[in-house]
């Protein structure tokens, strides 16, 4: 009877959980529906990575190198234009990384950072502006970005 109370306050966490991993899923979807030019989303939020690439793509990083990027390089550069954007250039919404295989989107999220790998063909600003839609849209939806 002790661990009764506790018992109660686990479920409804998890249920928040699990709806929102579903909302953060679904806005991978939706970035993904934006342009065949999208090849990976992944959402770094609270410590976890969600992510999903395309089969197949030509020139593509190995999981390895993705992952690193999402959990190191990306949230350093986040903090360091961050930091520079907020002394006097009104803020950062976002950055474009123009590797030689891809262009990379990163924008800061509430708790972390969403990131997008377009085609090198591709226009990153424009297809960057449709993703920050939907991120706000989400964001609506849930606190889960």
């Amino acid at each position: 009877m002790l661990f009764a109370p506790f018992k109660s306050l686990v479920l409804p966490l998890r249920a928040k959980s699990d709806r929102q991993a579903a909302i953060r899923a679904n806005m991978i979807d939706r970035i993904f529906a934006i342009s065949p030019a999208i090849r990976y989303v992944a959402l770094y939020q609270n410590g976890q990575l969600q992510s999903r690439c395309k089969a197949e793509l030509p020139n593509a990083s190995s999981d390895d190198s993705d992952r690193y990027e999402e959990l190191l390089v990306n949230p350093t550069l986040l903090f360091l234009t961050g930091q520079r954007g907020a002394i006097d250039c009104g803020g950062l919404d976002y950055l474009i990384v123009r590797y030689g295989n891809f262009f990379q989107f990163v924008m800061p999220t509430g708790q972390g950072h969403l990131s997008v790998c377009m085609e090198p063909t591709s226009d990153p600003v424009e297809l960057g502006t449709r993703v920050q839609a939907i991120v706000r849209e989400a964001a609506t939806d849930s606190v889960a970005v």
